[in-house]
């Protein structure tokens, strides 16, 4: 069993990663800026879904979603960087802010 870390969670993509992996026994920690939008999700998978608030522009967000996983579940196996954001510059700085954290993770690794 594989533990997972989607961002992005409340829709899309993420929320299908989310749903496809807890529904082969896999452990998840969904986030979204507002994780209350994850409690149905949750709710049906009480053993293996978590949700927590993530701010993907952050960095210290990104490395207390990290942790949290790690503490809540052991260990983490799987790192989506799924999360998006509405203006370019938003996006831009998004995209820096998921590569920083995948890359730093990874190093860390």
């Amino acid at each position: 069993m594989k533990t997972w870390l989607i961002t992005g969670c409340s829709s899309g993509l993420g929320a299908a990663l989310a749903e496809g992996a807890l529904t082969r026994g896999e452990r998840v920690m969904l986030t979204a800026r507002k994780p209350e939008t994850l409690s149905d999700v949750v709710e049906r998978f009480p053993e293996t879904a978590r949700a927590i608030a993530l701010d993907v522009t952050d960095p210290a967000s990104v490395k207390r979603a990290i942790a949290s996983t790690e503490d809540v579940f052991g260990s983490l196996d799987v790192f989506v960087n799924n999360a998006a954001s509405g203006s370019s510059a938003r996006s831009r700085r998004c995209r820096q802010t998921n590569i920083g954290a995948c890359s730093r993770r990874t190093s860390s690794a």
